[in-house]
Order: structure tokens, then C-alpha cells, then sequence
């Protein structure tokens, strides 16, 4: 996914950023923490995408007990 999101138009990446909204919102606390500090890390070429995952997650509500990116 990393390897391709970069090259797709942003309409693409927004859907892809919806789909991991809903993953994490089904990932047990410690595994969702684990992802968003992989996905925080890794921004390179993902930036779109990963503006949509923060901007939907606030947006559903998830738990305050995801980590903030640093």
C-alpha cells in the first residue's frame, strides 16, 4: 500500500485513508497505538493520505487514547 498510494490521484488516497479509518477503529488499543506511531513514521509520499486518516479520525471520534503524532 506504502508503494503504491503515493502514485494514486488524491480522491484515491482519500478512499484508501477511509478503509484504515475503519481498520482502526476495530484494533484493540495497543495494536492501534502500534499502527499510528508506524504510520506517523513513514509519511514519505503518504502525506494526503495520512492528513485524511487524521482528519476522519477525529472526525468518527475515536478514543482519546490514541497517540498524538509527533
Amino acid at each position: 500500500l506504502h508503494a503504491v498510494l503515493p502514485s494514486c490521484n488524491p480522491e484515491v488516497q482519500r478512499a484508501a485513508a477511509e478503509v484504515w479509518v475503519s481498520v482502526l477503529r476495530r484494533l484493540k488499543t495497543s495494536a492501534r497505538e502500534k499502527v499510528v506511531v508506524l504510520m506517523a513514521n513513514n509519511l514519505d509520499g503518504v502525506e494526503t493520505a495520512s492528513a485524511w486518516m487524521l482528519v476522519l479520525t477525529c472526525k468518527v471520534g475515536l478514543p482519546r487514547s490514541l497517540p498524538l503524532m509527533h
